[in-house]
This record gives C-alpha cells, sequence and structure tokens, in this order.
C-alpha cells in the first residue's frame, strides 16, 4: 500500500495547501458505544495508549506550533473545532480554561471556534456556559429514538436520545449555533429522520455516509440492499426541497447539487482535493483525516508531535497522511470514463481504502453516490455538459 502511494512522487515534488483548521482532541475518552464509531469501533485502537484528557504542556504546545504558523503567514487564521472522545467530560471549569486559553493565545490569528458533542451531558449551567463562550456546536443526533438509539447507546447499552435531544433544546433555547449531525443508517427512511429533526427545530443539519472501507463493507452492510444509501437520502433531500425554506442548511445536499452546477465542493466528500486540517491527539500526535481510522492501525498517523515538530514540517510526515492532507491522492483508476469523475472524484478518502489496493478504490459508497448525482442532475436539469460549462 505504502507504495502504491509513493507513486505520486516524493514530498519536495508535493504542493502543500496551508492549514486552515485544527480538530483538537480535549477528551480521549467517550461516553457513549457507537457501533460505528471511527475512534473507538474501528480497525485503529490506538486511542487506548493515549492520555485520557489533553493536559496544559500539550495545550501549550499546539497554541505555540498554531501562533508560529500564522505569524509566517501575515492574516493566516486558524479555526480550531474542540473534540474527543466527548470533549464535555472534561468538565465545565477545564473547558472553559481551554476556550480562554486559545482566545488569549490566539487572538487575531484565531478563526472560528466550535465544539463536537454527542450532547448527552448538556444540561442548562452547560447550554449557558456554551452560549457565554460564544462557541458554535456541531451535535450528534441519528434520529427518533428507535433510529438513535439503535446506534448510539451508552456503554450499558441505554439510549442516547433523550439525553441528546434535551441538550439539542437547551441549546436551542439559549440561542447556541448548532448543526446537526446526523449519519445515515441504511433500512431507515431518511425522509421521516429529516421532519424529525425539523420538527426539533434544527435548522443546520449535515447528512454523513458511515465510515467504512472495502475490507470491511460487506460484512457490515452486505445485506443492505444495492442502494441502501441513496435509499436513504433521495427521499430526505425531495423532503429538504419541497420544505423551500432556504433558512434550513443541508451541506451534503448543497454540496451535491453545488459540483453538479460546476461548483466545488464545501467539504472533503467529495472532489478529490485537500483536507487542510490537522487532527491532535490528547499526546500531541498530529494525524490526517481521523476516519482514517476504519481503514489500518495508525494509518492517520503523521509521525509528528506538537512536542517536538511544527506544521510546517508536514513535509516529513508519513506518505498516506501526508498526501490525505495535500489532496495528492490520484483519481481511482476505476473512476475512469465516470461521468462523475471530476465531480465525485472517488468519493471520500477513507471509503476507498482496500488493503490489496491502498486507496486506488472507487468510494464503496459510489454506486449510491452515482445515484444520488444523477437524482440532483434530473431536479436541476444539469447534464455533464452544463457542468463542465
Amino acid at each position: 500500500m505504502l507504495r502504491l502511494l509513493s507513486e505520486a512522487g516524493p514530498a519536495a515534488d508535493m504542493q502543500l495547501p496551508p492549514v486552515t483548521g485544527l480538530i483538537l482532541k480535549v477528551a480521549g475518552a467517550c461516553n457513549l458505544n457507537c457501533g460505528y464509531c471511527y475512534v473507538y469501533n474501528a480497525k485503529d485502537q490506538t486511542y487506548r495508549s493515549r492520555p485520557g484528557l489533553l493536559s496544559d504542556e500539550i495545550l501549550d504546545a499546539v497554541l505555540s506550533r498554531s501562533l508560529d504558523y500564522c505569524q509566517a503567514r501575515p492574516g493566516h487564521r486558524l479555526s480550531i473545532c474542540l473534540h474527543g472522545g466527548e470533549p464535555l467530560l472534561v468538565g465545565k471549569e477545564r473547558f472553559a480554561a481551554v476556550v480562554t486559553r486559545i482566545r488569549d493565545r490566539l487572538g487575531p490569528h484565531l478563526g472560528s471556534l466550535a465544539v463536537q458533542t454527542n450532547g448527552v451531558l448538556i444540561d442548562p449551567a452547560w447550554a449557558e456556559l456554551l452560549k457565554t463562550l460564544r462557541l458554535s456546536v456541531s451535535l450528534s443526533l441519528d434520529g427518533d429514538a428507535t433510529v438513535n438509539d439503535a446506534g448510539r447507546p451508552d456503554h450499558m447499552g441505554r439510549g442516547s436520545y433523550a439525553a441528546a435531544a434535551r441538550g439539542l433544546q437547551l441549546l436551542l433555547e439559549a440561542g447556541v449555533r448548532v448543526s446537526v449531525l446526523c449519519v445515515v443508517r441504511p433500512g431507515e427512511s431518511g425522509a421521516a429522520i429529516y421532519r424529525h429533526l425539523r420538527s426539533l427545530g434544527v435548522q443546520s443539519l449535515d447528512f454523513l455516509l458511515p465510515d467504512v472501507s472495502h475490507d470491511d463493507y460487506g460484512p457490515i452492510f452486505g445485506d443492505a440492499g444495492l442502494l441502501p444509501a441513496a435509499d436513504y437520502l433521495i427521499p430526505a433531500i425531495d423532503t429538504w426541497l419541497a420544505e423551500n425554506d432556504p433558512s434550513v442548511e443541508v451541506r451534503f445536499f448543497s454540496d451535491i447539487l453545488r459540483l453538479a452546477l460546476g461548483d466545488d465542493c464545501a467539504t472533503d466528500a467529495f472532489g478529490g482535493g485537500p483536507s487542510p486540517y490537522l487532527v491532535i491527539e490528547t499526546d500531541g500526535s498530529i494525524q490526517a483525516n481521523d476516519a482514517l481510522r476504519v481503514c489500518e492501525e495508525g494509518l492517520g498517523d503523521s509521525g509528528l508531535n506538537v512536542l517536538a515538530d511544527g506544521f510546517d514540517d508536514l513535509a516529513q510526515a508519513r506518505p498516506a497522511p501526508l498526501q490525505v492532507f495535500a489532496g495528492a491522492l490520484p483519481t481511482p483508476r476505476g473512476c475512469a470514463g465516470c461521468r462523475e469523475e471530476t465531480t465525485c472524484a472517488g468519493g471520500y478518502v477513507p471509503h476507498r481504502y482496500s488493503r490489496a489496493r491502498g486507496f486506488d478504490n472507487p468510494s464503496v459508497w459510489c454506486a449510491d453516490i452515482q445515484a444520488i448525482f444523477s437524482h440532483a442532475r434530473a431536479l436541476l436539469a444539469a447534464d455533464a455538459a452544463r457542468t463542465a460549462a
């Protein structure tokens, strides 16, 4: 696999994009046990050897590296997402201290500051704190209680829907900007789930294809039907469009429509471009795309650590994470001649992986993606020629 990656050329010949964001792991543990989780229930189990919480030493090193990087690029800013595990496990006092430290150290070099949470711990005091700290929140919720709790139980097997939905309501009532992250559940009704999330007052959401490699797709989704993701998402996109409310943002759908009309993708889900953010673990290790954990143990580990390395040292990173970060992986050979070769470009990188061919595979969700693009093109009357134009 590494031999295949190296064929794209040495790092010295690679054009590295600027780092635009950091996913900062402030907690290495989680209070839920989601079956599809790429951190705890996938190939990569390196979380077991890392600290449970981010220390002041690692936080200060991250901020020093960030400041050095931005000061070397006048006007440059880094956006930071506080992540985990479950970042709220650090407690309110520690969480507030981390946010304050980030803002004080980075000042004008800080772009957006957000937190991703499962929402279970959010009570009125947490909601008020997140409002006071002026954080935007991404909250994971996969649908109603039946759907959500089937995939997102706690470590005792109890469902998380009631607590997460309560946390969502508290945030909305406090005026916190919230976006819901919803993982596609094959076999369920995407339209019904969309309507349920809207009934909770959600104005911003994103549907996420389950993170899985080619090596594991069959055992997990082999009995889910020919187009399990498309069967979920196409009715959902139709429901979103029928609602005809421009204030409701669904990022996955917007990406598909933009690409079909010849625009760029707002995320790294499609298009084969860079993933110009870095994941900083609780031990200071610098990682590429977090979902690479579903592929192989340590595949996303750059070999760098903020205690010894700066973000300008990325050219010395290991081949796979470096090429994922830079968007330097070739489009899979199996995509040649596909109508969506330049729009989808093979799909989300972790979904392209197999042990036999590395990343030289179309996405495991290729048939679904083609069906969704075809549906979007029919809605827009946008064929491939119009995209190119």
